[in-house]
């Protein structure tokens, strides 16, 4: 009895999802000889090649069965799928719309053409096709693709609710989860990302991808144990997974962990410079990490400029040609995720109340979240105009900065936690520069100029920047010179500090502290038998590790003393506590520095040869303390020993630091903010005279207008 062609088609047809494709294909090809217009047969045999990634054939097949049944949509998507797969984007982009037009009621065309409009950089036209297809059917695939652009376009928030409704239609769908996680760490809001991980695992989901991102979470809210943890639980899945043995590198820093680390900053670097040498392999640590490392300053270049390339293009400017006439004043835009209770601030405090008013309007764009401190408030109040743009999508982020008509930007997040790059990438002023926030080059061509000084980067270091530089007088580093200790009385009992002890302090970040800072500590413990080591508090599972390390050592554990977290007016105060501010060397003390030496605490710096280390030592410099900056950890060790034992010359110090600190031009918190401005209106004159950015002296513009006003 002779089997009917519509069952032979149905029988290919479930040979083909039992993936049984040399059967399934026998039988379309005898279906097409004994009857040549058989575009079913010719269909599947399509498909069957797109499985088998012979994209040619396929495209051949779909064509030859849609000259036979014109009107078919479904041939038509699978043609663009073939076309797609070839490279062929306009091809398939057409035959996507035709598809549409045949049959506009079908998601499946408009997920085509989604698919295709984003990988094309069509990104609007891309949301406009998810959204009709998720409008038609509401599937939790689509919504998760919408998801997934929204997010890349900076539209987070939106994003993170298509997740969501993704998880609605599907509570088993894994990689909403995941998705969902990344875009809520990557704004900040770590809790609500930990709780998309924590439902995923209650639903039995697991992952690389997903315990990665809990991971991340954790981290993001200084929860290094379980940050690594998550990512070992993602490699335990898969050893190789590129992305966790990245993040390794940089947890098991803060975990103060030297083992882990050696470990994972080994296997790291190995796979960035695999990355540096391959324009499409992504797995390149981040740039913070790579200025944590004590690498090149040129190896670091090469990683941040690796990143922020692969993730954002450059606008050139197409606002209107401002006037620079001095008609009007000169609008500044401050773009910060920081304005609140942060180092950053800590620092530029009082940047808005000293700018001259009659000469420049500023802008402060937050991106960050708003936590109610004395800060933020103060911040609101001194700016001429407070924006927040923290729940503000970048398509109309970029509007609103537009529509300032700012003269110049300056970006003070670089490559940091919740920065948005993506905003200065859009060009929304002429003139755009880096000022504080990130201590190296951003990477990027749209940041014109990049704030330092001589000492921060010397001749020659020119090179590690993407940047023309801006050099400041006295220091790069702004200084809140309101900042003062309050009246509080501090006693060494209630800081558990030995009344009689020499007390060295370190209160940097606990990533800052590695193996040979740490042991050369020991060492200086060793000599001066009667001083303990005071620290701030940190994770537990870094002072865990820590105290470890000391038991490793002859020096008693009581000799480490860990100052409990307090507010900023405390902490400032109990410095005067201490004797000594041991620094650290790779990356060094910055506002941890200031903050001592506003304290009248001697800070001893052993800087490197980047940014990131010569911070403190610039402060140093900008204090006429040079005899404080050494140049090997021998020096280092020795010049403790003998400040320990030679009270009078460590009183003569600190007593410098307290009569003539004030007075000096570094704590001029105004006389910094009038040398920013004469950078500002030079980098302004560059541009308004069609001269490309180059580097600035602010020293001799203020030489050559006090000879003007001379």
């Amino acid at each position: 009895m002779k089997i009917s062609q519509e069952k032979l088609l149905e029988h290919a047809d479930a040979l083909f999802k039992r993936k049984e494709y040399p059967k399934a294909s026998d039988i379309c090809q005898k279906l097409i000889a004994e009857n040549p217009k058989c575009h079913k047969a010719m269909n599947i045999l399509g498909v069957i090649s797109l499985r088998l990634q012979d994209y040619q054939r396929a495209s051949d097949l779909f064509r030859q069965a849609i000259v036979i049944d014109r009107k078919n949509d479904l041939y038509i998507n699978n043609l663009a799928v073939a076309w797609q797969s070839l490279g062929k984007y306009n091809e398939a982009i057409a035959a996507a719309r035709e598809s549409i037009q045949i049959n506009p009621k079908s998601p499946t065309g408009y997920n085509i053409l989604g698919d295709l409009c984003n990988i094309t950089d069509r990104k609007a036209e891309a949301i406009k096709c998810f959204q009709k297809s998720f409008s038609i059917h509401a599937n939790a695939k689509t919504a998760l693709y919408l998801g997934m652009i929204l997010v890349e376009m900076g539209h987070v928030i939106e994003g993170v609710n298509c997740f969501h409704k993704a998880i609605e239609l599907d509570p088993k769908y894994l990689h909403a989860y995941v998705a969902a996680a990344g875009a809520l760490s990557s704004i900040g809001r770590f809790e609500e990302a930990i709780k998309a991980c924590t439902l995923a695992e209650e639903q039995g989901l697991k992952s690389k991808e997903l315990y990665c991102n809990h991971g991340v979470a954790r981290m993001g809210l200084q929860h290094v144990r379980e940050g690594i943890e998550y990512n070992l639980k993602a490699l335990a899945l898969d050893p190789e997974y590129k992305v966790s043995i990245i993040n390794m590198a940089d947890y098991a820093a803060h975990s103060c962990d030297w083992d882990l680390v050696e470990k994972y900053e080994k296997e790291a670097l190995s796979l960035t410079k695999d990355s540096l040498e391959d324009e499409e392999n992504p797995h390149c640590i981040q740039p913070f990490t790579g200025l944590r490392m004590d690498i090149s300053p040129t190896l670091q270049r090469r990683i941040t400029e690796k990143y922020v390339n692969r993730k954002h293009k450059c606008s050139i400017y197409s606002g209107p040609k401002l006037n620079y006439a001095g008609q009007r004043k000169i609008r500044v835009g401050y773009l910060s995720s920081d304005f609140r209770n942060h180092p950053v601030f800590h620092l530029a405090k009082n940047l808005f109340k000293r700018h001259d008013k009659d000469r420049f309007e500023t802008f402060a764009y937050s991106i960050g979240p708003d936590d109610g401190s004395e800060y933020r408030q103060h911040i609101e109040k001194t700016c001429d105009y407070f924006i927040d743009l923290c729940d503000t999508n970048n398509t109309q982020a970029v509007e609103k900065m537009k529509s300032d008509q700012l003269d110049i930007l300056v970006d003070m997040n670089g490559v940091t936690t919740m920065n948005r790059i993506a905003l200065v990438a859009a060009r929304p002023a002429p003139v755009q520069i880096h000022f504080l926030g990130y201590p190296g080059t951003i990477g990027l061509d749209c940041i014109d100029y990049f704030v330092t000084d001589h000492y921060l980067t010397p001749p020659g270091s020119e090179d590690h920047f993407k940047e023309k530089l801006i050099y400041m007088p006295d220091t790069y580093q702004i200084c809140d010179d309101e900042q003062a200790p309050e009246q509080i009385e501090v006693t060494r009992s209630e800081e558990n500090l030995p009344e009689d002890a020499f007390v060295f302090c370190s209160f940097n970040s606990n990533y800052k502290i590695d193996r040979p800072v740490f042991e050369c500590w020991m060492k200086i413990l060793r000599r001066v038998p009667s001083s303990v080591l005071w620290l701030l508090e940190r994770p537990e599972l870094a002072i865990e590790n820590l105290l470890k390390a000391v038991e490793k050592t002859d020096i008693d554990l009581n000799r480490i003393i860990v100052a409990k977290r307090k507010d900023k007016a405390s902490h400032l105060a109990r410095h005067a506590l201490a004797d000594l501010f041991l620094d650290t060397h790779v990356v060094c003390g910055h506002t941890t520095a200031n903050d001592a030496l506003q304290m009248g605490l001697p800070v001893l710096a052993y800087p490197g040869e980047t940014f990131i280390s010569r911070v403190s030592s610039d402060l140093l410099m900008a204090h006429d303390l040079p005899e404080l900056v050494c140049n090997s950890y021998q020096e280092y060790e020795n010049l403790a020993v003998e400040l320990a034992d030679d009270k009078e010359s460590l009183k003569q110090i600190r007593d410098k630091l307290i009569n003539e600190g004030p007075g000096m031009p570094a704590r001029n918190t105004k006389r910094f903010v009038m040398h920013l401005e004469m950078a500002y209106e030079k980098a302004l004159q560059l541009y308004a005279n069609g001269e490309a950015p180059k580097h600035i002296d602010v020293a001799e513009l203020a030489t050559a207008e006090a000879n003007v006003a001379g």
